[in-house]
Order: C-alpha cells, then structure tokens, then sequence
C-alpha cells in the first residue's frame, strides 16, 4: 500500500486508543514502555503472541530554570514569599507543568518517577531491568517491578565509580561529580489493563520510596 495510506490507518488506530492525559512538573517524569513488535524486531513471542521485550516508546521532557535547578512546587513563609515577589521571582505552580495526552493499550506499561531514577539510571538499562523481570515472571506485579527499579538506582548513586547519566550534564557545565548521585529515589509503576464487562480493571501499587 502507498505510505500515506498506510499513515493514514495508523492515524485512524491512534484515535480510536484509549488516551492517557499527564501532567509532570520539574525533573520527575514518566515513560511509558511498549511490548515490540516481534516481526519487525526479530523476537519470538510468547503464548499471547506478544514480543517478549519491551520498548520505551513516550517519555517525559525535563523542566530546568537553569542547569540542576528544577522547576519545583514550594510553600514559601509569607516574609521569604514577599522577599522573592519583591525581586521578580514568580514561584513555579502546578500551571506550569508540562501536560500529556498519550496513545496506550493493554499491556503498555507505565513508569513514574523521581529523578533519582533516571540520574543513576540509563534508559537502556530501565528497558534490560524491565525486561529481565518480565522473563522471571510471566506475571509481574507492577509493585514488585517498581522496587526493582528503585534497587538499582540505589545502587548505582552509592557506587563512587558507577558510570551514571548524571556525569554527562554535570561535565558539560564544568562539574564533576564521579559516581553515583545520591537522591531520593520513587517509582510508581503500573500495567494498562483491558477493560472487562464490569469496567476497566486497575491495580493500585504503594509507591517505592528510598532515601537518599
């Protein structure tokens, strides 16, 4: 088929997915991960016909003032509040933050974090956590998952000679921070569900939550 019709279905299936709507302020953020396609990917599939692997596919973008100072939600004491009103500084608000509407399906699979994550944590390796957890268990509670995750970055931000994507930003403005960062570190994840004769099925999951 020509291209535009083939774009032309993908934009027809795109509208007829169910949306998602976020909204992310500052550097927390979000990925959403999608089980590949087999064929084009070259992975065998499981019972369900799915790929075994996912992928990232929709991810949040940063909100920064200026490098490591993210946008923020605060609670100023009214005197400080009048000392920044009285200098031009406006405080961040919940109106400032990026808002998202993504394309899911069932079997998508939703990460929500702090920064903590992504500063110890490589996309590439959030992807190979994800999917060797998938192949231990055919089915994995999103909690389980997300403590994983939360592991893995602790790890990483307490390792002095980790390699982590923090260095990289750090170095470009002059810094240098070896090792890993340590943060506060939380991760939500949960698993889009298809929706049943009594309506759509969620799971709720206790957020993971490690101190830095």
């Amino acid at each position: 088929a020509p291209d535009g019709a083939l774009e032309n279905e993908e934009s027809a299936q795109q509208r007829n997915m169910p949306n998602a709507g976020i909204a992310n302020l500052g550097d927390s953020g979000f990925m959403l991960l999608r089980h590949t396609a087999a064929v084009s990917q070259g992975m065998e599939t499981n019972e369900h016909g799915q790929s075994e692997g996912m992928q990232v596919v929709a991810r949040s973008c940063e909100q920064q003032h200026s490098w490591n100072c993210p946008y923020q939600l605060m609670s100023l004491p009214p005197l400080l509040a009048e000392r920044a009103a009285s200098k031009g500084v406006r405080a961040d608000t919940a109106e400032d933050s990026n808002a998202y509407r993504l394309h899911v399906q069932a079997g998508d699979l939703l990460l929500m974090y702090s920064d903590g994550l992504v500063d110890n944590l490589f996309e590439e390796e959030i992807v190979s956590i994800v999917n060797a957890s998938l192949q231990s268990s055919s089915e994995l509670k999103p909690g389980i998952l997300a403590d994983t995750l939360a592991q893995a970055a602790w790890k990483k931000s307490v390792d002095p000679t980790a390699q982590v994507p923090f260095t990289r930003p750090s170095f470009a403005q002059g810094m240098h921070f070896p090792g890993g960062k340590q943060d506060d570190i939380t991760v939500v994840a949960a698993w889009v569900m298809p929706s049943s004769a009594s309506g759509a099925v969620r799971e709720c999951q206790t957020p993971i939550y490690l101190p830095g």
